[in-house]
């Protein structure tokens, strides 16, 4: 069973599993140096809003004034996409490639399961779409299902549309066994780094013979 502390640092009956951003530190995707204790208090003190706005039992009255803009942004997505949300916070693990992450929000776009994560700083950087893969191949690995359509969300404040939309092109998918390989080999961890390799090597094997039988049959 996946555990997860209120730091989001996971573990499985016992045993330590590395989180999604623990990996991006861990290689510096992520410049840590800006981290505030203020910051993360803000971060997490948002999504909570967002997921109370979700779920219809959000307090008006004490709505920070500095909060309010992301509000206006996620309703503004919300009215504009048609996204209607299913899941908030779900943790999810990747047995195979051993790390964990929590999906911000879960839900069906298009009549598709599409899951998204949500940024409200001043600016989203690239590594936000490997953050954001590394979710979607966990999801798809948790539920034993097709890996979903993804996308970061970013609630800005601006003076026409409060929010902008960017779908993770799939090339980050692959990136992010990358990330994830890069990480074990990192930390020495390499009977994990052997087992990935093999995984992905008797996917391609798979892929190719299925594109040599689709050209026997032309």
């Amino acid at each position: 069973m996946l555990d997860r502390n209120d730091a989001h640092e996971y573990s499985w009956d016992g045993e330590h599993v590395p989180g999604v951003n623990e990996l991006l530190r861990e290689l510096g995707m992520i410049d840590t140096t800006f981290f505030t204790e203020e910051g993360a208090a803000r971060g997490k003190r948002r999504h909570s809003l967002l997921e109370a706005y979700d779920e219809n039992r959000i307090d008006w009255a004490k709505i920070e004034p500095e909060d309010g803009y992301v509000l206006v942004g996620w309703r503004e997505f919300l009215e504009d996409s048609g996204f209607l949300v299913k899941s908030n916070e779900l943790p999810v693990i990747h047995s195979g490639l051993w790390y964990a992450g929590t999906i911000d929000k879960v839900g069906t776009l298009d009549g598709q399961t599409h899951l998204l994560d949500i940024k409200s700083g001043s600016s989203v950087d690239r590594w936000a779409y490997l953050q954001t893969a590394c979710y979607a191949l966990a999801y798809a690995d948790t539920f034993s299902v097709d890996v979903p359509r993804m996308s970061v969300v970013h609630i800005r404040q601006a003076k026409k549309k409060q929010y902008s939309h960017k779908p993770v092109p799939t090339h980050y998918l692959d990136l992010a066994v990358s990330l994830v390989t890069t990480y074990h080999m990192k930390m020495k961890n390499w009977e994990r780094v052997d087992k990935i390799a093999k995984s992905k090597a008797d996917w391609v094997d798979v892929l190719a013979k299925e594109l040599d039988d689709g050209q026997d049959k032309s």
